[in-house]
């Protein structure tokens, strides 16, 4: 602490307006509570801050008034500068900026989550409803269009798993309408049969 020497110039002056803005200036330093001016015999002279606080440090300078005589530096005692730290402020911005930085990750987290999940529905969710609408919507009346999905952005020479799926149901529907149109076939040749076979019996029953 650089103040001790101003301080002990100021005391020794004793120009106690100068002495108490030096003083006040000392408790706008961080963590500093209470700073008291101490003479010789430990008599307290000056105090600034609120002696309520209560005291995690305290911290004693001496304050020496020095001087030049007979061309040696010598030194007077004036008394001793007394400074109370609170760790009490620095806890509470410790706090506060637990709680900020809790607050803005956990900001950060959810809108990193909600686009993903906005990621995940225009690449993923909304293709996998429409598959399985055309899934479910799959039958005999409905084997004439294929599945397509709107994917504008999507580079069809590199096939993903969207596509195998998509791939899969349209070979499904095309198989479906070749077993049908088979079986439909079949049974419009075993009518014509039965209607021959029919027809002929009539015949011979006639003759």
């Amino acid at each position: 602490i650089s103040y001790p020497p101003s301080l002990a110039r100021t005391l020794f002056d004793m120009d106690e307006g100068q002495l108490r803005l030096q003083m006040q200036g000392l408790l706008k330093l961080q963590g500093i509570a209470l700073v008291e001016v101490y003479e010789q015999g430990s008599i307290r002279a000056f105090r600034e801050g609120d002696p309520s606080i209560p005291a995690d440090i305290e911290r004693e300078f001496p304050l020496e008034y020095s001087f030049i005589k007979r061309g040696s530096e010598k030194s007077y005692p004036l008394g001793f500068l007394k400074v109370v730290i609170s760790l009490q402020p620095s806890y509470r911005r410790l706090w506060e900026n637990s709680v900020a930085i809790l607050f803005t990750s956990s900001m950060q987290i959810f809108f990193a989550s909600l686009t993903l999940l906005m990621i995940i529905h225009v690449l993923v969710t909304r293709h996998l409803v429409t598959m399985a609408n055309y899934a479910t919507q799959l039958d005999i009346h409905t084997l004439e269009g294929n599945l397509t999905l709107s994917r504008p952005y999507h580079d069809t020479s590199k096939p993903d798993e969207i596509d195998f799926v998509v791939n899969a149901l349209n070979d499904l529907q095309i198989r479906l309408k070749s077993d049908i149109i088979r079986r439909i076939r079949a049974e419009e040749h075993i009518r014509r049969l039965n209607a021959e076979l029919e027809e002929r019996v009539r015949r011979r029953t006639e003759e």
